[in-house]
C-alpha cells in the first residue's frame, strides 16, 4: 500500500487555494462542455469515454449517503457534496458555508473528460473531503504564512487513499465498475493487498487526467 500512497501522492497532489476554497487541479483552460463531450479530443490514451450524467450523480449521491453521517456523528458537521453537470470546467474544490460545515463541488466538465471513471471521481471526492478532514500539515493561505482550515495536499492525498477508500473497501463499498477488481491482472506483482488493487486504478484514472492538461506532460505508468 505505501508504494500506492506515493504515486497517488505525485498524481493528485496539486491544488489551487483560493479565496476560501481548494482547487483540485491546476489552473488550466481546459472545458468540456455537455454537448461536446463526443467531439473532446486529447492526448491521453484508453477506451475511455467519461461519466454520463446518470452515473456522474450516481456516484455522488452514493458518497454523500456514505460520509455524511460519519462526519455528523464524528464531528457534528452536515457533508454538503455539489453536482454542477452544466459546468464546462474540468475541476472539483472543496469549501465551507456560513456554519463552517463542509462542501464538496464536482463540475461536470471534470466528469466528461475522456480519463475520467467512477473510481477517479471517488478519488478526487476522497482527496476533497481529505482537505476537511485530513489533518495537519495545514496548507497555506496563499503567499502569506497563516495557516488555512484546509489540509496541505499531500496529507489530502494520504487521507484519500488510506483512509477514505480504504474505509469504503472495508465497508464492501460498491458503486457499478467503482472499486471493482477487473483491473486486478494489470497490477499483478505491484500490488499485494485488496487496496492497492482497488486504489490503483483510480489514482490511474485521475493522473492520465492531469497528464491531460500539459502537452508536455506524460501520462503515469507503473513499473516494478
Amino acid at each position: 500500500m505505501k508504494s500506492t500512497l506515493i504515486l497517488i501522492t505525485f498524481l493528485i497532489g496539486t491544488s489551487v487555494f483560493a479565496a476560501d476554497l481548494h482547487r483540485c487541479l491546476p489552473e488550466n483552460n481546459l472545458s468540456i462542455p455537455v454537448d461536446n463531450q463526443k467531439n473532446f479530443v486529447m492526448k491521453s490514451s484508453g477506451p475511455q469515454t467519461g461519466l454520463n450524467e446518470q452515473e456522474f450523480y450516481q456516484v455522488i449521491e452514493s458518497f454523500e449517503a456514505f460520509w455524511k453521517p460519519i462526519i455528523q456523528a464524528k464531528y457534528q458537521k452536515i457533508l454538503s457534496i455539489r453536482g454542477e453537470w452544466n459546468e464546462a470546467k474540468v475541476d472539483a474544490y472543496a469549501t465551507r458555508d456560513d456554519d463552517n460545515n463542509p462542501v464538496i463541488v464536482v463540475q461536470g466538465g471534470l466528469a466528461r473528460h475522456k480519463n475520467m471513471d467512477s473510481n477517479g471521481l471517488l478519488l478526487i471526492l476522497c482527496h476533497e473531503l481529505g482537505h476537511h478532514y485530513g489533518g495537519a500539515p495545514k496548507s497555506f493561505r496563499g503567499s502569506s504564512k497563516r495557516r488555512s482550515w484546509s489540509s496541505a495536499e499531500g496529507q489530502a492525498d494520504y487521507f484519500a487513499s488510506n483512509k477514505c477508500m480504504s474505509r469504503m473497501i472495508d465497508a464492501n463499498f460498491i458503486l457499478g465498475a467503482s472499486l471493482s477488481v477487473e483491473s486486478d491482472k494489470n497490477h499483478d506483482g505491484v500490488c499485494s493487498d485488496k487496496y492497492c488493487y482497488k486504489v490503483l486504478p483510480a489514482a490511474m484514472s485521475v493522473g492520465k487526467l492531469f497528464a491531460s492538461l500539459k502537452q508536455d506532460w506524460r501520462e503515469p505508468s507503473v513499473k516494478l
